[in-house]
């Protein structure tokens, strides 16, 4: 078994964790096929040109990730994306106001440890994103799925596909009160997802994390968007919305 947090350019694994690379969520098919790395095909996903506020992104270290508008100005994505960023850039602008959920560490000791408060937000000049933003979940109507959505790569070996936005339905629980969980299955996240949103009746309900892989199925991680913890980020951060930064 390994667990995987990827960006574009690299792929580190451990028994545990990745060390401490981009992770993303686009809709994969499985590594390997009769023990050869697969062909660039998505399993149960397809090629999108809604969800027009999820938007890729990519750091002054060439990082890779995805991530969704919640307003004209303010970028929500993972943690990881930007813990270690000088700036970000999405749209053709860059932004070097960073925020990161206060209880985020690379540090910790368990999966669902790490997701729960892998979050961040890039604070845009107002008026960056001129569309529609997202809506957010205020209370979990998490049942037996979730509308993943990104624009990461198809393979997670050969990292191919980047850049074209992809969506699809992956059956997924709570695992606890901060983590939304797939099961074990051929698709799931994959490297330039991270920050992508997972989506429930239109809004947004979890922000792509990380995967583990077990043999040729994937279990993806989200951030609960709904849990107090998360809530609290996003309620401090309002006073950046639509801010001249």
């Amino acid at each position: 078994m390994e667990t995987f947090i990827l960006n574009r350019s690299s792929i580190t694994k451990s028994s545990f964790f990745v060390a401490f690379c981009i992770m993303s969520l686009v809709l994969f098919q499985t590594c390997a096929e009769q023990n050869e790395v697969a062909a660039s095909k998505v399993i149960s996903g397809t090629d999108t040109n809604g969800y027009p506020f999820v938007i890729a992104s990519v750091t002054d270290r060439d990082e890779f990730c995805s991530g969704s508008f919640i307003s004209h100005n303010v970028y929500l994505t993972a943690g990881h994306c930007i813990a270690n960023a000088k700036f970000i850039r999405t749209l053709g602008v860059e932004s070097s106001v960073l925020v990161l959920h206060p209880e985020y560490s690379s540090d910790s000791t368990s999966i669902a440890d790490f997701v729960q408060n892998d979050l961040g937000i890039a604070i845009f000049p107002a008026q960056t994103y001129t569309g529609r933003p997202a809506v957010l979940s205020q209370s979990s109507r998490l049942n037996d799925s979730v509308t993943a959505i990104g624009l990461g790569c198809t393979n997670i070996r050969s990292q191919i596909g980047v850049g074209k936005k992809r969506t699809a339905k992956i059956p997924a629980e709570p695992l606890t009160s901060g983590v939304i969980s797939s099961k074990l299955s051929p698709k799931g996240l994959c490297p330039g997802d991270s920050g992508g949103p997972a989506i429930i009746d239109n809004t947004i309900e979890g922000v792509a994390s990380m995967v583990r892989v077990e043999r040729d199925e994937y279990q993806s991680y989200w951030v609960n968007l709904t849990s107090e913890s998360s809530k609290e980020f996003l309620k401090a951060v309002k006073k950046y919305v639509d801010s001249d930064m």
